[in-house]
C-alpha cells in the first residue's frame, strides 16, 4: 500500500490557504477584513472552536494564516457557496488523479452539493454548517499527501503544475 497516493486523509490547515486564495482572486475579501476570535464561532446550536482556546482577538487574512486561526476561516467560508468552492478546490486538482505513472492512484473526495445531499438524504441534505468544517480541511474532503505536495509545488511555481513522474535510473555496470 502506497500511502501517498493509495491513501487519502482530511489535509487539515492546508485547505485554509485555497480558501484564502478563492477569497482574494474572487474580491469576497480583501487583507483588511477582520474578524474577532474569542475562540468559540456559534453556528445556530452547535459551538466550532478554535485551537487557541481563548482565541487570537482581532484577526485580519494574514494573521490568520499565520495563527491558523478557525474562526476566521468559518466567518469566511460562510461567504462562499458549496459548489463555486468545489469548482475552486478542483482547480487545483484536488478530487482528481494527478496522473503519476504508478498504478492504482486514489483521487480522494471533494464534496459537492451533489454529494452532500445524497450522504446526508436522511437528514436533509447538505448544510451551512457542513461548510465550517470544510473550511479548516476537515469534514468530507479527504486528500492524498502527492495531491498536498503538487499544491505546495503549484504555490512555490507560481500556478504552475508538474505532472508527478517516478524518475527510474538505470544503472550500467
Amino acid at each position: 500500500n502506497n500511502r501517498t497516493m493509495q491513501n487519502a486523509y482530511p489535509p487539515g490547515s492546508i485547505f485554509k490557504l485555497i480558501l484564502s486564495m478563492i477569497a482574494l482572486e474572487h474580491n469576497i475579501i480583501d487583507d483588511s477584513w477582520k474578524i474577532n476570535c474569542n475562540g468559540v464561532y456559534d453556528f445556530h446550536d452547535t459551538k466550532f472552536h478554535c485551537w487557541k482556546k481563548g482565541g487570537h482577538g482581532s484577526v485580519n487574512l494574514s494573521q490568520s494564516i499565520q495563527k491558523s486561526c478557525n474562526i476566521f476561516f468559518y466567518n469566511l467560508m460562510q461567504k462562499i457557496d458549496l459548489d463555486f468552492w468545489y469548482t475552486e478546490v478542483t482547480k487545483f486538482g484536488f478530487g482528481q488523479l494527478t496522473g503519476i505513472d504508478l498504478p492504482s492512484e486514489n483521487k480522494g473526495l471533494i464534496p459537492n452539493k451533489k454529494y452532500m445531499n445524497m450522504t446526508y438524504k436522511d437528514r436533509g441534505g447538505w448544510s451551512k454548517g457542513h461548510l465550517l468544517n470544510l473550511s479548516i480541511g476537515q469534514g468530507e474532503t479527504l486528500t492524498t499527501p502527492l495531491q498536498i505536495i503538487n499544491f505546495i509545488n503549484i504555490i512555490a511555481n507560481e500556478g504552475y503544475c508538474y505532472k508527478p513522474h517516478l524518475n527510474k535510473l538505470n544503472k550500467k555496470e
